[in-house]
């Protein structure tokens, strides 16, 4: 072991979260703290994700977040801003990539969604497009932990591509595939139709686990054409926002959409029937096979009316005082 808790050979630190490879080479951010260098021990972090991800990372390699300092006044948790105004992406060709907050997170939620994400905060340059994502993933098989994000450019709106881009492509432009998004926050993401906390686009098979949505016009958002959009799983998961301000917790705007499945999640508050294609509801499904939505928890009284999917709704879901069937 080294002084800083890793193995010597490895550099693969003893964190208590469970979707770490082994494979791979282990690398460190640390905003305050680091400087863009080597990257490969606590002690030698790099400052900028964006550089970090560009200059180092290769097939299962996993990047460890530090939480940014406390902030002494108080307010919002320091986030961290991207280098360059094309903010942090997971390029093409770089399979199996994990992004983790090293804080105990995971291990403390217990299913709990978003608990102690907010400790490390990505955002973007601060002269980005508020078109341009904070993270896109144009690989397959990425991780996603620990960690919450925010709007791009210091303002509350997002116009399109969302706070994180799962980009899978037409014609092998880019290549997403199986993300995995665990105990995640995401917050403001407002705007119009391609924009989400998740944005989804011609990416097959997504889990999202105890995950919690604040304030998202959309919170998840899948979109395509030629069967793209499917094998979504969420579970444990918590939409909720303030009046007004939600549309569609979970949009899935593709043809022949299918392996759609929503458990035991709760929505919070009655979706605005205004903003995106598929508003006023909490999920909307434009056209679905293999649809299952059970054991979730919808706030309004009446919430059947704001569940339309292409076929009928499996297992017993909750709205204010009864079931759903």
């Amino acid at each position: 072991m080294t002084t800083h808790g890793t193995f010597k050979k490895s550099g693969i630190p003893i964190l208590p979260h469970g979707f770490r490879g082994l494979w791979g080479n282990a690398w460190f951010a640390d905003f305050d703290h680091g400087s863009d260098g080597n990257g490969d021990t606590p002690a030698r972090s790099y400052k900028y994700l964006d550089t970090l991800l560009t200059d180092k990372i290769g097939r299962d390699d996993v990047v460890y977040i530090r939480p940014r300092d406390a902030d002494s006044d108080g307010g919002d948790p320091q986030y961290y801003t991207a280098y360059t105004t094309a903010n942090s992406i997971i390029a093409q060709g770089k399979e199996g990539i994990t992004l983790v907050g090293t804080h105990p997170g995971s291990l403390a939620a217990n299913g709990k969604a978003g608990h102690m994400a907010h400790r490390t905060y990505i955002g973007g340059h601060a002269s980005a497009a508020a078109s341009t994502p904070i993270l896109q993933i144009r690989a397959p098989y990425a991780t996603i932990e620990n960690l919450a994000f925010r709007h791009t450019n210091g303002s509350t709106t997002i116009t399109s591509g969302g706070c994180v881009k799962v980009h899978g492509g037409v014609g092998n432009s880019y290549e997403a595939f199986g993300t995995t998004f665990a105990n995640c926050l995401f917050r403001f993401a407002e705007g119009a139709d391609d924009m989400a906390g998740i944005y989804n686009i011609d990416s097959w098979y997504m889990d999202v686990i105890a995950c919690y949505f604040y304030r998202c016009e959309c919170g998840i958002a899948m979109y395509g054409s030629n069967s793209t959009c499917r094998g979504l799983n969420v579970w444990d998961s918590v939409f909720q926002g303030v009046a007004n301000e939600r549309a569609c917790d979970i949009n899935i705007m593709g043809s022949s959409s299918t392996y759609i499945n929503v458990f035991d999640s709760k929505f919070g508050l009655d979706p605005t029937d205004t903003g995106p294609s598929g508003a006023g509801y909490y999920i909307y499904i434009s056209s679905g096979t293999g649809v299952n939505i059970a054991g979730n928890y919808f706030a309004d009284a009446d919430a059947a009316g704001d569940v339309s999917i292409g076929d009928a709704i499996d297992g017993a879901n909750y709205d204010g005082g009864g079931f759903i069937a």
